[in-house]
């Protein structure tokens, strides 16, 4: 599985409504929202985010309805926490549902959500949103009580803030990823899908590849600036192939406590049910140039499954990790939902 890259194009609004703000019905308005979609995903945009802000400075209501009606692809709103915007969302019905703090005198976003503050709030929000069939996100900064309050409100996954890493330079540059890197392990060890985003661009980027867990970055405004030069289609190309290099891992703990039995725990780190050595041929039949232990597990049911294989020599690594071989996570998924997940599995 390769990382996910969400592209955000509310400033290609921004840059539409410097000029047409007052004359949404001239003959010609410009740039097109719509266009700017099809760029973003031409150049490889896994999903598209737009935010609808209460102060509607940039995309407006018209646009979020006509990129849901006209564009088949996954569509991430960032909104609000307000009857208003939560009423919006549950009529646009995105897939997915990204709350964020909003200030009307702030020029971006600053800061993630105060989850454990908006406790009441948000236990309405997040359980209608899900009725309607959205995925919910919660934007936060890496701080363990907000990870775990939205963990209790059943959220579905989270967005780390990376401004303030993206702001930082020297020793605070660093504690920051450390927190980040902590706050992911923590969110992804309870379950949640972690996703991160803000003031990521092609400079900082390698950054955050020490931070596990991570299943998509979402990205903005560098992508509209560098667009200026190059193209939107090609910004995007070419934050998809930096972003490449991001090796996924996929934490064992993250096993569906529910759906599977675990039997025992091999000493490195692994839960398993079973290990069998192959010979230096593979099960797909490929030269593999060391003997190789296959990894089980097996369901209520007791049927087994093959997760995959590992050198046998890796066992005794030490590794709590492992990470997808191939640019596939339906494999995963189909895996954590009771089939069976054949492909290599190897440590970074």
């Amino acid at each position: 599985m390769s990382l996910l890259l969400g592209v955000n194009i509310d400033h290609v609004a921004t840059l539409r409504q410097a000029r047409y703000a007052l004359t949404p019905k001239a003959p010609t308005v410009e740039p097109s929202i719509l266009d700017a979609a099809h760029e973003a995903i031409a150049g490889g945009a896994d999903s598209l985010t737009i935010h609808v802000r209460e102060d509607r400075r940039h995309m407006q209501d018209d646009d979020a309805r006509l990129i849901r009606r006209e564009i088949d692809h996954p569509l991430n709103l960032e909104l609000a926490n307000t009857p208003e915007m939560v009423a919006f969302a549950c009529d646009l019905k995105p897939d997915f549902a990204c709350l964020v703090p909003e200030k009307r005198e702030e020029i971006t976003t600053e800061g993630g959500l105060d989850v454990i503050g908006n406790l009441d709030s948000l236990r309405e929000t997040v359980p209608a949103l899900q009725k309607a069939g959205i995925q919910v996100s919660l934007f936060i900064d890496p701080e363990p009580e907000q990870i775990r309050a939205a963990s209790d409100l059943g959220a579905d996954m989270i967005e780390l803030h990376t401004g303030t890493f993206a702001l930082t330079t020297g020793k605070s540059h660093h504690a920051e990823i450390v927190r980040l890197q902590e706050g992911s392990d923590l969110a992804s060890s309870i379950g949640l899908q972690v996703n991160a985003g803000h003031g990521i661009h092609l400079e900082n980027i390698k950054g955050l590849f020490s931070v596990k867990n991570l299943k998509e970055f979402n990205i903005g405004h560098t992508l509209i600036s560098r667009a200026l030069f190059i193209g939107l289609r090609a910004a995007v190309a070419e934050m998809k192939n930096a972003i490449g290099d991001y090796q996924v891992y996929f934490p064992i703990h993250s096993l569906h406590p529910h759906r599977y039995e675990i039997r025992h725990r091999l000493h490195c780190g692994f839960y398993c049910y079973g290990v069998r050595n192959l010979s230096p041929r593979d099960h797909e039949g490929r030269r593999s140039g060391c003997y190789r232990s296959v990894f089980y597990c097996r369901d209520r049911r007791g049927r087994e499954f093959r997760l995959g294989c590992l050198p046998s020599h890796l066992w005794q690594e030490g590794l709590d990790y492992i990470t997808d071989s191939q640019h596939h996570d339906s494999h995963w998924h189909r895996y954590r939902r009771g089939g069976g997940f054949s492909n290599q599995i190897i440590p970074r």
